[in-house]
């Protein structure tokens, strides 16, 4: 059997992780300006922020060609669709193809007032996942194969025990030889 290899594979998945706060919806700009909502938007932001939707939109597209996406957020669960209702709607239909995770809601209880933790938490967790996924599959090929190698190996087995006739006169040889004694 073989012994499977304990060393990191580099994953055969990949991930593409994208931030959503300031990376795909811009939440400093509507916070800083106090914006409540799209409509409130002078008609050259509304632009400004359609084209941001457009642009997200492909370029969360584009990813998926290369791997899993995922939208990581520091706010609470539910921030994303919220948001992107508010300041980038023609998002709306594009964001449930992705899956969505709140740093926050997974992570504040354990660093308790340190945002930064929060989403270091959530990144790290998501690749580990990948990493577990990817040894999973990697220990699976690796016993299926050594499952192939032994079945092959007991057949063989079984074929050379099962011809008696070979066996019969291998044996028979070489109980002559040891049997002539010195010459």
């Amino acid at each position: 059997m073989r012994s499977v290899s304990m060393s990191r594979p580099a994953p055969s998945s990949k991930v593409i992780i994208f931030d959503w706060d300031d990376t795909i919806c811009p939440s400093s700009f509507v916070d800083q300006y106090k914006i409540d909502n799209f409509k409130d938007l002078p008609l050259h932001y509304k632009n400004l922020f359609n084209e941001i939707g457009k642009c997200a939109e492909k370029c969360l597209e584009a990813a998926t060609q290369y791997g899993e996406v995922i939208i990581i957020t520091n706010s609470d669960d539910g921030w994303v669709k919220y948001s992107a209702e508010r300041y980038v709607p023609n998002l709306l239909p594009v964001i449930p193809k992705y899956r969505i995770v709140s740093a926050r809601t997974r992570y504040e209880r354990f660093y308790p007032g340190q945002p930064l933790c929060w989403k270091a938490a959530a990144f790290a967790h998501e690749v580990n996942e990948l990493f577990v996924k990817d040894l999973d599959e990697q220990v699976i090929r690796e016993r299926k194969g050594s499952d192939d190698s032994d079945r092959m190996n007991e057949s063989l087995d079984s074929m050379v025990s099962t011809d008696e006739s070979s066996v019969g006169s291998a044996n028979s040889s070489f109980e002559m030889e040891e049997d002539s004694g010195p010459m």
